[in-house]
């Protein structure tokens, strides 16, 4: 395939070298060949450019491991990224004690609920905690249990902070329900944050029929702690769905997804991306096993090699993502403009079928207003690609 580079503008020669050693710290497993690759990409690398790109790629945790199981010296920032790796353990075993309790809580009160990555993937790919940076705790109730979930998060102690208004504006919450996939709420003494989901993803025709009411699988956190998370099948998809929708502008989740299917083989690989189409995502799934391969050296199965290289929609998302992932490091993807816009209008290429085009194309039009305070936002901010 087209490799990762030469479909975007090259990065400068430092941020590429930075990106390349970041890629190779997330190389699962950490096998002879993964370390061997930590050791070619650390030689001549820009340490001050390399800890800015795994800021902005949120895998310290992952970084400060990969160079220590290769014996890499990166001396001008082991202290801040071994200080950084000790915060995200540290975070991790919170978030994944209070992702387990809180689910007790949801169960206790007839709202159940699935933990979405966070701490049930860590251990489901990496087998430890806390290797990456998570900003919050994101949980998937159903519909019909959102105003339930939410009465315990509050009993719990979390503030509702985005939207403001709750259930006692019935209007305002009314249409937030109707528009959003999730509220955000925050822990009064902690500072935790969860997200209560109520749909998995913001495109209604993707992922059809999964939610929280699934059965799905355990994934247990170590001791007595364990979480329920979606089933593997649904899990392969939702992660397709929710690096596309970002653009995969982060290596750590492409890492994650890497990390999850490595003991998969081609005939699994093939069926769960026999999965993904059937629940409308198959086009995201192309694309994630095409980037697993070019930042990875993954192999990908000869069928999906053809239909990465025939289906347009699928080169145009590799390009996107290509260009989203090796973005000078200094500033977020969403803090460029063009690259941002392209990024949330790229949901209408996640599938091929007309009318999914045409259901995407209506709903991002129908929130012009919104588009114009952001755009005037980051104009004034000098936020331009």
């Amino acid at each position: 395939m087209q490799g990762w580079r030469s479909a975007s503008k090259a990065p400068p020669k430092r941020s590429a070298a930075a990106f390349d050693l970041a890629a190779a710290c997330c190389s699962w497993p950490a096998d002879d060949a993964a370390q061997v690759r930590v050791r070619e990409a650390a030689l001549g690398v820009d340490w001050p450019t390399f800890l800015v790109m795994v800021r902005r790629h949120r895998i310290e945790g992952l970084a400060a491991a990969a160079l220590a199981c290769a014996g890499v010296e990166a001396a001008p920032i082991a202290a801040d990224l071994s200080a950084r790796a000790r915060q995200l353990a540290r975070q991790g075993l919170l978030q994944a004690a209070e992702s387990a309790r809180l689910q007790r809580a949801l169960d206790a009160a007839g709202a159940p609920s699935l933990v979405l990555k966070g701490a049930a993937l860590d251990m489901l790919a990496w087998g430890r905690l806390g290797l990456k940076q998570a900003w919050d705790i994101d949980l998937l109730v159903t519909a019909e249990t959102v105003e339930t979930a939410l009465s315990v998060l509050r009993s719990q102690g979390y503030d509702l902070i985005r939207p403001q208004e709750g259930p006692e504006r019935p209007a305002q919450w009314g249409r937030w329900l109707a528009r959003a996939k999730e509220c955000v709420l925050q822990h009064r003494a902690s500072g935790l944050i969860v997200e209560l989901h109520w749909r998995l993803v913001d495109a209604p025709r993707l992922l059809p029929g999964l939610g929280a009411s699934d059965r799905g699988q355990v994934a247990r956190l170590g001791g007595v702690l364990e979480v329920r998370t979606l089933a593997p099948g649904p899990l392969f998809a939702y992660l397709c769905v929710h690096g596309a929708s970002h653009g995969w502008a982060r290596l750590k989740w492409l890492a994650d997804l890497n990390a999850l299917i490595a003991p998969v083989g081609e005939a699994a690989l093939l069926d769960l991306h026999a999965k993904a189409a059937r629940l409308g995502a198959g086009r995201c799934a192309t694309v994630a096993l095409a980037l697993t391969a070019e930042v990875f050296g993954r192999s990908l199965p000869p069928p999906l090699v053809r239909v990465a290289h025939r289906d347009l929609g699928v080169r145009l998302l590799l390009a996107l993502a290509r260009a989203a992932m090796t973005a000078a490091p200094e500033r977020e993807p969403d803090e460029r403009l063009i690259l941002a816009h392209a990024i949330r209008l790229s949901s209408v290429l996640f599938a091929p079928a007309p009318s999914f085009i045409l259901a995407e194309l209506r709903r991002h039009l129908a929130r012009p207003p919104l588009w114009a305070w952001r755009r005037l936002r980051r104009v004034a901010l000098g936020a331009w690609l």
